[in-house]
């Protein structure tokens, strides 16, 4: 099962950057040191933080 990420909560967003560069790599989640700018994590981040808030509005306006 990949989880979705725009449901990270407050702790997964202030460990994203750990995350992407191996915290969880013992759970299965691939480090991407090395292979990504800071720049880019950080792109990557703000992207899952605009889904979230589209699937939160999309949720809101579902019948």
């Amino acid at each position: 099962m990949i989880p979705d990420l725009r449901y990270l909560d407050e702790q997964g967003h202030q460990a994203f950057p750990a995350i992407v560069a191996g915290l969880y790599a013992d759970k299965g989640m691939p480090s991407f040191a090395g292979d990504l700018s800071l720049e880019q994590v950080e792109a990557i981040h703000q992207y899952l933080i605009k889904r979230s808030g589209d699937l939160r509005r999309e949720l809101q306006s579902a019948p």
